[in-house]
């Protein structure tokens, strides 16, 4: 039986290529003191996953809701910062498609 699990994050969507968190993973480890919130996730489908960069994420349950309150807009701007350098660090500047990090929503099916 397959179960859908839904994600509220703030982050920007980077590939299709689930293989690629590996390396992100990897490069983020190398920056964790410019990046400390900064990690990856996948959302989509088992035939076809998306990986997001999100410096803020939380699981959303079942019939549940969420939202943003409580995160300053000084915060929301520390997290630009981040994933801003992350985003260059691994190589994705200039990427066609990609943009500004905003708040997301996605799932993931397993």
């Amino acid at each position: 039986m397959d179960t859908n699990t839904a994600f509220f994050a703030y982050g920007v969507h980077v590939g299709s290529a689930s293989q690629e968190t590996e390396r992100i993973d990897e490069v983020l480890l190398t920056v964790k003191d410019r990046c400390p919130d900064v990690h990856s996730a996948v959302g989509g489908s088992c035939v076809g996953e998306e990986v997001f960069l999100v410096a803020y994420s939380q699981q959303v349950e079942s019939g549940g809701h969420c939202g943003a309150a409580g995160i300053s807009p000084e915060q929301q701007a520390g997290w630009d910062v981040q994933l801003a350098y992350a985003i260059r660090v691994l190589g994705y500047t200039g990427r066609a498609g990609l943009q500004r990090p905003a708040w997301l929503c996605f799932t993931e099916q397993s």
